[in-house]
């Protein structure tokens, strides 16, 4: 009887060292996919797909070669992201009728989320944005200011048509203003979840299947099989701008 009363006691301290931890997120690996139902506030939706392409060397640093691919191959765009989550750069291909490609290089990179995760954790983004847009036979340069506060603010249990996740919540600021939330589970490696806000709107994110290269275990402890058929971070408000123009 004495031994299950100082486990009655301990258990809320084992909890609460539970919901603090530190915890690094899965490695990704190549052939890695994940799937989202992205909803506009009208109403409007469409499929979304990240996956894993390539891992590169970008001046000795390793990062991974993300392809974020949407149902209508209106918004397709590679991200270079390096093992500890910061964003170095973007490529956006010719696609249909956008006769144009272009690359942006973030100065410093943007850094995603702050690895370890940990609650409590607030970090600020400050970057500068080089784009080259080439259309034709013109080479077009310009440069944006990217300035964020990102915070990682608790532990969620998040529903998704897979069943619950035990995810990470991080919220994002810009000049004060709430622009995206997003759970990311540390086991799975990814989102599972995201708002994203601008004017008052929101577009969500919701994940609906996976393919992994590896068994994982997400921050909770549920085991995921890799290479199942039933088992993209929406790029910030520029790119869903981009993409509603052409729906």
């Amino acid at each position: 009887m004495l031994l299950v009363a100082i486990l009655a006691t301990l258990s809320p301290l084992a909890f609460m060292w539970n919901e603090t931890r530190s915890t690094l997120p899965r490695r990704l690996a190549a052939g890695d996919s994940w799937n989202y139902k992205v909803v506009f506030p009208d109403s409007k939706s469409y499929q979304l797909t990240v996956s894993v392409r390539d891992l590169a060397d970008l001046n000795g640093t390793e990062a991974y070669v993300i392809l974020y691919d949407d149902s209508q191959h209106l918004s397709t765009q590679y991200l270079w992201i390096t093992l500890d989550w910061h964003e170095v750069k973007t490529f956006r291909p010719t696609i249909g009728n956008l006769l144009a490609n272009s690359t942006t290089i973030y100065t410093p990179p943007v850094q995603l989320f702050q690895v370890p995760l940990h609650i409590g954790d607030k970090w600020t983004v400050n970057s500068t944005l080089h784009t080259t847009t080439e259309v034709k036979n013109t080479t077009i340069t310009s440069t944006e200011l990217l300035l964020e506060v990102r915070t990682t603010t608790s532990i969620d249990d998040v529903s998704t048509p897979l069943g619950k996740f035990h995810a990470f919540k991080v919220t994002v600021t810009q000049n004060g203003t709430l622009s995206e939330v997003l759970w990311f589970d540390a086991g799975l490696g990814q989102v599972v979840y995201g708002e994203y806000y601008n004017n008052n709107e929101k577009v969500t994110q919701t994940l609906t299947s996976y393919k992994l290269s590896t068994n994982i275990t997400s921050a909770a402890g549920h085991a995921f099989l890799p290479l199942t058929a039933e088992t993209r971070l929406f790029q910030r408000y520029r790119g869903w701008e981009a993409f509603a123009s052409y729906i």
